[in-house]
């Protein structure tokens, strides 16, 4: 969406500057914020691109964060912290912009299970597959039935919501639980790399962000893996 460029937009920082050619024009462009906002300002067209982000950033990187051949944002509160991509610009077949408004890292209250822990029985349906576990006041949400993506965003694995949930717990979502199609960690991953070349998978939350999965098969955040 092309737009007027706010007058109280400001400038926010950005780490390498001379790196944000969103327009491929060898001209570095302008980014601005407003609240939940974000402006690129284009030195080919003299337009400006809005873009909504699911926070109020401040801080920004430039690089191309999907291979497409474009330039991104990577996306921070400060300088260091969680960390989301956001997209000025598709490639022509980057599929996973369709279905994630931006993509993030895996935060440190979110866990991704590629074998359950031991109090879990082998005779559990959960313990055939995946788990995905966000702890007590983890930012954000995730719906009954979690969508997990390849990179061309292709849809590849289902979870589906475990309750109760337990105290320490925000939510819970297993792969061979409720709504879940029941595809084994390995498989995936797999699958992931036979369509796309890559491991990773993204994860859509109630924002319609996606979480980024780095390998399926491997465990993050958890201590019981």
């Amino acid at each position: 969406m092309f737009i007027a460029l706010p007058g109280t937009a400001r400038a926010q920082i950005i780490t390498n500057p001379s790196a944000c050619d969103f327009d491929r024009d060898g001209i570095a462009d302008g980014w601005f914020t407003q609240g939940q906002r974000g402006f690129a300002s284009l030195s080919k067209t003299n337009k400006t691109k809005q873009i909504r982000m699911s926070r109020a950033y401040s801080h920004f990187t430039c690089s191309d964060r999907n291979n497409d051949g474009k330039v991104d944002l990577l996306a921070r509160m400060g300088p260091s912290g969680r960390a989301e991509t956001i997209f000025v610009f598709s490639g022509g077949s980057a599929g996973l912009l369709k279905v994630c408004k931006s993509v993030r890292e895996l935060q440190k209250c979110e866990i991704w299970k590629s074998q359950q822990s031991s109090h879990i029985s082998k005779g559990d349906p959960r313990h055939r597959s995946t788990g995905f576990i966000a702890t007590r006041g983890c930012p954000g949400g995730f719906p009954n039935s979690i969508i997990a993506y390849n990179s061309k965003g292709q849809k590849i694995h289902q979870l589906g919501e475990y309750f109760p949930t337990g105290s320490l717990y925000d939510s819970r979502h297993y792969g061979c639980f409720a709504s879940g199609d029941c595809k084994g960690p390995v498989a995936i991953a797999i699958e992931a790399r036979r369509e796309t070349g890559k491991e990773e998978i993204y994860l859509k939350d109630l924002s319609g962000s996606c979480v980024r999965v780095p390998d399926p098969g491997q465990c993050y955040n958890s201590s019981g893996c």
